[in-house]
């Protein structure tokens, strides 16, 4: 979950730094309707929607079903779908810079000379993207069978794998209903204490330092 994780935040911002171009007047007006919007769009829409959820199905897993995915699968959806998902549409911005238009079933390539057409490198691009799509949408049966297989087999969850800190890592996977007793229910303390102890002290009391007031600085206001 945590490559996923960070998997979002690397192609959530590059979808971002792209988007940057399309205020500029002169440029919106050559990349207008091209393949560059297209990957534009789907470097914000995949990294910032799909990525993580999938970040959410590693992460929550453990909790829904008491069972423990296969990290070496996990690993391996990661890898095969990143790379390419990065494959499929990092082209595309070269493809819309050299002019190549969205929404058409096909491209006719004359001569470079001509108006409108495309350099005959952008035929290899595409079968290029169209393969890697491929890629990507099978590399997500890996996800599946490792579902699948986690369910039926899976090493037991603990209550917290993940060192969470919150209510929900504080009872057994699955959770029963209710989670807690009506007659005992946990108490949330600072996360931070059992992070912060074997620190060096300066570091201790700047963080305590804001968090809270000394206690003279209380008295005195």
């Amino acid at each position: 979950h945590t490559l996923w994780a960070l998997g979002f935040l690397i192609t959530f911002t590059l979808g971002g730094i792209s988007g940057m171009f399309f205020p500029s007047m002169a440029m919106d007006l050559h990349f207008h309707e091209s393949y560059f919007v297209v990957a534009h769009f789907h470097y914000v829409l995949v990294g910032g929607t799909v990525f993580g959820f999938f970040s959410a199905i590693y992460y929550w897993f453990p909790k829904m079903t008491g069972r423990m995915m296969d990290e070496r699968l996990g690993v391996l959806h990661f890898l095969t779908a990143f790379i390419s998902y990065n494959a499929v549409f990092w082209p595309m911005h070269r493809l819309g810079i050299w002019g190549m238009a969205r929404r058409h079933h096909t491209y006719f390539i004359s001569t470079e000379e001509a108006m409108g057409s495309l350099p005959p490198e952008a035929a290899g691009w595409n079968m290029f993207i169209s393969i890697s799509a491929f890629l990507f949408f099978f590399s997500n049966f890996i996800l599946i069978a490792n579902m699948i297989k986690s369910v039926i087999r899976g090493q037991k969850a603990p209550a917290d794998p993940w060192g969470g800190w919150s209510f929900e890592w504080m009872t057994s996977s699955p959770p029963p209903t209710p989670s807690f007793p009506l007659d005992d229910l946990p108490t949330l303390k600072d996360a931070n204490e059992d992070h912060i102890a074997n620190e060096p002290s300066a570091i201790v009391k700047w963080f305590q330092g804001l968090m809270v007031l000394d206690n003279e600085e209380e008295v005195s206001h």
